[in-house]
């Protein structure tokens, strides 16, 4: 299966050109994926270290942190949804193709990406902000 994803056209590129090959996934994209699990793990004493720091009662009544955290929640979620949403409105009404996929695909890869990172955040015992130190 692995050799296969690897190496196997994607169907669309079969039909419209079948003597070119173009892999979904090279080996450099595994070694690069290899390399970001490698340095998660290297870094994982930090991040230890300053889930622990912020958790401190000093640090949860920082009006800067509260501030920041706050902005950076109503960016991700809903603010991707909104953005996501508005390219492909925008792009099906002025008859561009490109930004409307982009709006499209960009809104399913956050909603790829959350249950993603929420299964792993469960899985490694990460399920913020429910869990407390």
């Amino acid at each position: 299966m692995g050799a296969t994803l690897f190496a196997s056209p994607l169907p669309a590129q079969t039909a419209a050109a079948p003597a070119q090959t173009i892999p979904l996934f090279t080996w450099e994209d595994a070694a690069l994926a290899g390399v970001f699990v490698v340095g998660t793990l290297a870094l994982r004493p930090t991040d230890e270290y300053f889930a622990r720091h912020l958790q401190t009662k000093y640090a949860q009544q920082n009006r800067f942190f509260q501030t920041t955290a706050t902005g950076f929640r109503n960016i991700a979620e809903p603010g991707a949804f909104f953005i996501g949403g508005g390219l492909y409105i925008a792009g099906r009404l002025s008859k561009q193709q490109d930004m409307a996929d982009l709006g499209l695909h960009g809104t399913e890869a956050v909603i790829v990406g959350g249950l993603f990172a929420g299964v792993l955040k469960n899985a490694f015992g990460r399920a913020r902000p429910f869990v407390r130190w």
